[in-house]
């Protein structure tokens, strides 16, 4: 595996330990308990400003150069394409949500919160599956020496806020958290 895909698979991965997190607040809403809102607002917001706006514009330009290479798939990569554009709007719609919900400009119901959060995680999982089980592969197998020497020039580096060697400060309380549950 090429090291740009090796670094897009790690992302999912962290991406993943994310949406496990949000999983549990909704078992929390589950048994009528209170969710950790600020918390939830960190991942959203981890998903927004690096996921949303770097890992997928980075995922794009691979698809791209997978598109001059091979049709097959043509169909994926156009479905994922088009929701690598429209997913920073259902991720700011349910930002928007939990920082309502936390500053109770609005009144939500336990359940419908939960709904929420299992719709957008369902949402982020499916995308993460495609891409992992039928893209990937077709990629790692497909694109040439020549191919990753493009995308070396196309792809930014960019260390990851969160899980990166230096943790972007806004991110700290979230990342204690998860080295917590780690350990």
């Amino acid at each position: 595996m090429h090291r740009i895909m090796a670094e897009l698979h790690q992302d999912h991965i962290h991406l993943s330990r994310l949406l496990v997190m949000l999983d549990r607040h909704v078992k929390v809403l589950s048994n009528d308990g209170d969710p950790d809102l600020c918390m939830m607002i960190d991942i959203v917001d981890y998903i927004k400003n690096y996921s949303d706006l770097f890992h997928h514009p980075q995922e794009d330009k691979v698809y791209e150069v997978f598109k001059t290479r091979s049709n097959q798939a043509a169909d994926i990569v156009e479905i994922l394409l088009n929701e690598h554009q429209h997913m920073p709007e259902v991720t700011i719609g349910f930002q928007q949500l939990l920082e309502d919900a936390l500053n109770k400009s609005i009144i939500v119901s336990k359940q419908e919160l939960s709904d929420q959060i299992t719709q957008f995680i369902n949402i982020q999982r499916k995308h993460l599956n495609t891409e992992e089980e039928k893209l990937f592969p077709l990629i790692n197998n497909t694109l040439q020496k020549n191919d990753w020497a493009r995308l070396e020039e196309l792809v930014q580096k960019r260390t990851d806020p969160l899980f990166g060697e230096q943790v972007e400060e806004c991110y700290e309380d979230l990342h204690q958290t998860i080295k917590g549950k780690l350990e």
